[in-house]
């Protein structure tokens, strides 16, 4: 008996890139739309993961320049200059 569309919504929901992909190939033939809106909302989800780990990553990348030529000593204000971080 196939999964129903809410099973199928709440695997998507809950699945990393790799199960994605693999559940994409396993539904992509299937006809009905919510399984074609649980697919592209779980893609979009997933996308805006991956923009956000890499944004994430960029904003680090300026610090940890210093953090490696600091031998792990790295010294911070806030932004308006009072108190320690």
């Amino acid at each position: 008996m196939p999964m129903t569309v809410p099973q199928i919504k709440a695997l998507l929901d809950k699945a990393d890139y790799q199960e994605f992909k693999s559940l994409e190939r396993a539904l992509s033939a299937d006809p009905r739309k919510g399984v074609a809106s649980a697919l592209k909302s779980a893609s979009k989800r997933l996308e805006a993961q991956r923009a956000e780990h890499e944004r994430l990553q960029s904003l680090y990348a300026f610090e940890r320049q210093f953090v490696d030529r600091a031998d792990g000593l790295l010294v911070g204000l806030d932004e308006v200059g009072r108190g320690s971080v």
